[in-house]
């Protein structure tokens, strides 16, 4: 993108700056402002798409902190971090390091101060995989082609905001803990069981939702109802949701609830479909979503795909459960 962006402004190379000392200062330092804030410009648009889908959110003064902390950089960092490498033979790199950590905390003070503004975190969501793909296309028919045939750039771009709807969102998540679970509430946002086991977990699946709580927020818990034995939660469409604390209270989980998460060994018969360690050590964490047709289970890791920096794990076998509720058979 900056590569394109570049060669279309070669023109403005031929400007000529006015006459007098003054004029051709203003006309210098307008030019490397205007470079710096088309640099700035040019690759936050291009890594946005990106960033909303990976990791929802966006930064709207993004422009503003780079433009405040570039003299810093250009300055500061980066040349007495050269003559520092240039130095180190020497053993006088210690000259230059205490000037580039200067030019490092006034970056740093720079980027506390944007991000404290208003509104200078947006966390957005329905970013999909699909919306990305035509927006990176989008960027691509941009750069790369020319003339009229650049114009084709506006039809992946359409596309891509069309497909940037929010997603279906999963109504029940499990780590692979057995101990960390969240569930979808009436008013759409996410309750979480056992936060503090897995707050690395919690803190994306609320990243995910665009939601602004953090992992600590003690909302989180207000849809599950907790004893020493565990946890409860209703389940959107009916049932119940059970996280098993303690062995004792496995046999009245197993009757009363569609779903278990147990970080034991559940009963060899169980009624409910079961999520335990030995189970998600095959799967990794789960996504359940609900829909006319009951429960649909989307796993982490899919056992029928073998990935090099994986083991291949042999499916488990499917015991018998004797259970008689069809949506858990569903699961099954």
């Amino acid at each position: 993108g900056l590569v394109a962006i570049y060669e279309q402004v070669q023109p403005a190379r031929g400007w000529r700056p006015p006459d007098g000392f003054t004029g051709r200062l203003a006309f210098k330092l307008a030019i490397a402002v205007a470079g710096l804030a088309l640099t700035s410009l040019v690759a936050g648009l291009a890594t946005a798409p990106f960033g909303a889908h990976h990791f929802q959110r966006l930064a709207p003064y993004g422009l503003l902190a780079n433009l405040a902390a570039m003299p810093a950089v250009s300055f500061l960092v980066m040349p007495f971090g050269l003559i520092g490498v240039l130095l180190l033979p020497f053993g006088l790199d210690g000259l230059a390091w205490p000037v580039m950590g200067v030019g490092i905390d006034i970056m740093t003070a720079v980027s506390d101060k944007v991000a404290a503004l208003p509104g200078a975190l947006m966390r957005v969501d329905g970013i999909g995989v699909a919306s990305a793909a035509f927006a990176g296309l989008a960027l691509c028919c941009l750069c790369l082609l020319r003339g009229l045939l650049a114009v084709s750039a506006v039809i992946p771009a359409v596309l891509a905001v069309a497909l940037a709807g929010a997603p279906q969102r999963p109504d029940v998540l499990i780590a692979p803990d057995a101990r960390t679970v969240a569930v979808r509430g009436g008013d759409g946002r996410l309750s979480v069981a056992g936060a503090g086991s897995n707050r690395m977990a919690v803190s994306q699946w609320l990243s995910r939702d665009a939601d602004p709580r953090e992992a600590n927020d003690p909302s989180l818990k207000s849809g599950f109802s907790c004893d020493r034995l565990g946890c409860v939660a209703p389940l959107p469409g009916g049932g119940t949701l059970a996280v098993s604390l303690k062995p004792e209270g496995l046999e009245a989980d197993c009757l009363e609830a569609r779903l278990l998460v147990t970080s034991a060994d559940p009963p060899e018969k169980c009624p409910a479909k079961v999520y335990s360690p030995r189970t998600l050590s095959r799967t990794g964490a789960v996504a359940l979503y609900r829909d006319d047709a009951g429960w649909r289970e989307t796993p982490a890791r899919d056992g029928k795909v073998q990935r090099p920096w994986l083991p291949l794990v042999a499916p488990e076998p499917v015991p018998s459960t004797g259970t008689s509720d069809p949506e858990a058979d569903a699961l099954q």
